[in-house]
This record gives structure tokens, sequence and C-alpha cells, in this order.
């Protein structure tokens, strides 16, 4: 029952998250905007995978894949876009980070209404054995191969899917508007 409430929990906070935060991008073209983006995306995409794991391991070496493709698509955006002017808004982000807060706080209550036997579970996953986390416990040779066997490949799928999808995009823009991929 802990490991359904967490993942509902952190499922419904992430997309509270991400609800909130794609209006912020939504005019924006910066590429700045979209790199941060990508990389809280790439970030909620790490975590959810981590809790459908017993390892971290997975998780960090797709998370090290991801940000290295990020990483050459976020070049290949800055080569084409223009020296537009990276605007910050002290005001509206404070707002938005409260907003956030707020919903999450609101999330933990109602996940309490629901079973007021929460707070005893949250509080065994906070104060969790740190002697029980071990890695070698955990990672074995099989769950390597889980990564691209039947219930778990569409996620690896769809992330090499994700990745030469945005590769594609960013060269026919660049041939389009016939610009270099890469300035000298």
């Amino acid at each position: 029952m802990t490991m359904l409430y967490n993942y509902l929990l952190f499922s419904m906070m992430s997309l509270m998250i991400i609800s909130i935060s794609l209006p912020i991008f939504k005019n924006s073209s910066n590429p700045l905007y979209l790199g941060i983006h990508l990389f809280f995306l790439t970030i909620f995409m790490m975590i959810t995978m981590s809790m459908q794991y017993n390892s971290y391991f997975i998780s960090f070496i797709m998370f090290l894949i991801m940000i290295g493709g990020l990483l050459i698509m976020f070049l290949y955006f800055t080569a084409i876009s223009s020296n537009s002017i990276f605007i910050f808004d002290k005001n509206f982000y404070m707002s938005m980070i409260m907003k956030i807060m707020l919903l999450m706080i609101l999330m933990m209550m109602l996940m309490y209404k629901i079973d007021p036997n929460l707070t005893n579970e949250f509080q065994e996953i906070m104060f969790y054995n740190i002697n029980n986390f071990s890695i070698t416990e955990k990672l074995n040779s099989n769950m390597l191969t889980n990564l691209f066997n039947y219930p778990t490949m569409n996620m690896s799928i769809f992330m090499m899917m994700y990745l030469i999808f945005t590769l594609l995009t960013v060269v026919k823009i660049c041939i389009k508007i016939n610009v270099p991929i890469r300035l000298k």
C-alpha cells in the first residue's frame, strides 16, 4: 500500500508542477528557458524510473544518456537562435513557487483524508534504515536486462524515439532556414 501511495503522490505532484510550469515556456523561444524545462522533465522521468525499479543504477545511466542528448540539442538550439534577452521576473517565479508549494500541501492533506494512517507510513519511509538500502543487495544481473524486456521496454523505446525526434527536428529546422548546425 505504501508504494502505491508514494507513486500516486509523486505522479500527482509531478503532473501539477509540469502543468504549472508549462505556461512559463509558452511564449518563450529562448534556449535557456527550453533547456531548463527539458532538464526538469528529464529529472521527473528519472525519478519515476527509480520508483519503478529496485535499483537507482538504471535511472542514473538513463539520466546521463538523456542529459548528454539534451546538451547536444541545447548546443544546436543556441546555434540557430537569435540573441534574445533573458528576462527573469522574480515576482512571477516566486508566485509560481508558492503555488507549487500550496498544491503540494493540499495534495498531502487530501492523501491524509483518504487514509489517516498515511503519516505513519511516511515516517516509516523517511526514517528507513540506511543499512537496508545497500546497492549490492538491490542490484543484480537481471536488472539491466529488464530494461529492454517486455514490461519496461516501452520507456526505453520512448526515450530513444524522443532523442531521435528532437535531433531530426533540429536538423530539419537548420536545413529549412539554411543555417549550419555548427557555427565556426
